[in-house]
């Protein structure tokens, strides 16, 4: 769509408007993240901080390892699990964001979870395109079971047990990673952007006669855009296409369907591997990403799944009845979709009055009014998945 000259300064100058008005409102909340980062011991969690996984200048994250039982913990949930690790990706656009602004959000998972809490830095554009993030996200899940000595002890095994939360261009990242990955372990993974992330994964990962494991159980999606073609449309709406700096971290608009989880995953229905168990959480007033990108997600994801459950293996055909169940309480809306054994496909939570920062800043502090509602949806989903014998 274009605009006249003087509808695109409008545009860009509510935007930037909207964006300093959030800062200010935030700002003592930041302060305190700062406090709490630096400064303030954490009862109960071990911070491991700075630990570098690799050479790069942003190849380092930050470990919260619970020390013991902790009071609020002991629910029926958090007794299922013996232990595990959480790997939190951050957003800001490809090109933003600080580790150690998500401290409080990583604590707070610690304690109810009982796990190991990995909060990394990663390659950002300028410095970087996606498949480099993707690289580095990659480097990250293969260096957790190289390092269990960071939580030996209670925690020896959580390396078995290993779950992944996004929030916006990190929720694009991993959710672009569990398909790269799948498409790698196929022998598919060099017809993707042109053989842009074949260097990502060794050869041997590639083929029916490997056996496929993906390294992590579970993936949790907040407010993320995983159609980079149709976000691109919306960020053209609000006039904003030429600031966001997703156009030159995707190298054009030509290479978009290559780094769209949503545009991959129905590019091929015919797959011999699974993924894991998803949780797609989005507000619906959020403005920066709107809900329409999870709901997309969603009903691709419920597709696939129904097409690899019925294809099954190359020698084995297996049909299996899935079925969507809907609930909605107060404040959300949530489809979950399961396997006639009950297991969870995939779970799209639409979250009433929920904005885009919101979804992770209401995990970040223990009083905001949805804190403990979205902790214990993520919880529950985290735990659900069977644990390693």
């Amino acid at each position: 769509q274009e605009y006249s000259r003087w509808q695109r300064w409008y545009k860009i100058a509510v935007a930037v408007w909207l964006l300093l008005w959030f800062n200010i409102k935030i700002l003592p909340f930041g302060i305190y993240l700062v406090f709490a980062y630096f400064f303030a011991p954490v009862a109960g969690v071990k911070q491991v901080k700075n630990v570098s996984y690799g050479n790069k200048p942003r190849n380092a994250l930050d470990l919260y390892i619970p020390t013991g039982t902790n009071e609020k913990s002991n629910d029926d949930n958090s007794k299922k699990s013996k232990s595990g690790v959480v790997v939190f990706v951050h957003g800001g656009a490809w090109s933003a964001g600080q580790r150690w602004h998500y401290s409080t959000l990583a604590y707070h998972l610690a304690v109810r979870l009982n796990y190991v809490v990995c909060v990394p830095s990663y390659t950002l554009y300028p410095g970087g395109y996606v498949e480099d993030m993707i690289a580095d996200v990659h480097k990250i899940l293969q260096w957790i079971p190289n390092n269990t000595h960071y939580w030996d002890g209670a925690h020896h095994n959580a390396h078995n047990n290993v779950h992944v939360i996004g929030h916006s261009a990190g929720a694009h990242l991993l959710a672009l990673y569990m398909v790269l990955h799948r498409a790698s372990a196929e022998g598919e993974i060099g017809k993707i952007g042109g053989g842009a992330y074949s260097k990502v994964w060794d050869n041997s990962m590639r083929g029916d006669d490997v056996p496929y494991t993906l390294p992590f159980r579970s993936f949790t999606g907040l407010a993320g855009p995983y159609d980079i073609s149709d976000h691109y449309v919306f960020e053209n709406s609000r006039g904003v296409e030429h600031l966001s700096t997703m156009k030159p971290a995707m190298r054009g608009i030509d290479n978009f369907p290559h780094h769209s989880p949503t545009a991959l995953i129905g590019r091929n229905t015919q797959h011999t591997h699974p993924l894991p168990p998803t949780l797609l959480i989005h507000g619906d007033t959020d403005t920066t990403v709107p809900l329409s990108s999870s709901l997309a997600l969603h009903q691709r994801l419920k597709q696939q799944q129904r097409t690899e459950s019925q294809r099954g293996s190359p020698t084995t055909t297996t049909t299996t009845t899935h079925s969507t169940t809907t609930t909605t309480t107060r404040h959300t809306t949530t489809h979950t979709t399961r396997t006639e054994d009950g297991e969870v496909v995939v779970t799209m939570c639409e979250y009433k009055g929920l904005g885009h920062a919101e979804s992770v800043l209401e995990l970040m502090h223990r009083k905001s009014p949805r804190h403990h509602a979205l902790l214990d949806i993520i919880t529950h989903h985290i735990q659900s998945p069977p644990l390693p014998t």
